[in-house]
């Protein structure tokens, strides 16, 4: 699961279809902006081969798109700052831009506490759209107290890789001969509109997972109740 291990006596991969993730970002960004006129856009290309695919897809499919125009595009493999870096420089060099665009989810996973509210006050009406869509970005997506900093979230429903792979071990244990196809887990586009939906799915597809903790708080209604912890897990299910 996740990265290839390029072992030979690996049978299966179960990957996420991250590429067709960022084309999923790509078709839907004119509705993403949500009446903004310009993006910055940062993303990996050359760093190895998914991130490759992920920035052609994406370039193919924005290339339809006319209503969003992109400001500046950083290749951040071909830049010696930190990525968190490179995001401040770009919104004080375009302080109106609507939207920045990453496909490198890192930046706003492992972003010091409060860096956000920094960039803030570099441009105060931007969001952010990444391809990840873990509980721990899920808040944000706003809440009735505060605004949102993410506009929308691309990525799977992560409890569905481990069902995935405990199935594809099953098939193989029960018929050693045959050959499977590798299943390859979707992307979904999360948006304040449809995560409630989403966290519901994705409590379901990780056996019950309590994920109230990381939900915003208009979000909560309807929300999966489970005895787990935050942190939980457990066998996948369907």
């Amino acid at each position: 699961m996740g990265t290839r291990s390029g072992e030979e006596r690996v049978s299966k991969h179960i990957g996420v279809d991250w590429p067709g993730g960022a084309e999923l970002l790509a078709a839907n960004l004119p509705r993403i902006a949500a009446g903004r006129k310009s993006y910055l856009f940062l993303h990996a290309r050359g760093r190895d081969e998914n991130a490759t695919l992920c920035y052609q897809r994406f370039a193919a499919a924005v290339e339809r798109q006319f209503e969003v125009t992109c400001l500046q595009e950083i290749n951040a493999t071909e830049d010696p700052r930190p990525p968190a870096a490179v995001v401040e420089d770009m919104l004080r060099l375009f302080p109106h831009a609507g939207l920045l665009l990453a496909l490198e989810a890192d930046v706003w996973l492992t972003g010091r506490a409060g860096w956000l509210t920094d960039l803030r006050a570099l441009n105060r009406e931007f969001r952010f759209a990444t391809l990840a869509a873990a509980p721990a970005l899920w808040s944000r997506l706003g809440t009735a107290d505060a605004p949102a900093e993410a506009a929308a979230l691309v990525g799977p429903l992560d409890g569905d890789i481990g069902y995935a792979a405990v199935e594809a071990a099953a098939r193989k244990l029960l018929s050693p001969t045959n050959i499977f196809p590798a299943p390859v887990i979707p992307c979904e586009l999360v948006t304040p509109d449809n995560l409630s939906d989403f966290a519901r799915r994705y409590a379901a597809a990780a056996n019950g997972l309590n994920v109230a903790a990381f939900l915003p708080s208009r979000a909560e209604q309807g929300r999966p109740t489970s005895a787990e912890s935050p942190g939980g897990g457990g066998i996948m299910k369907r």
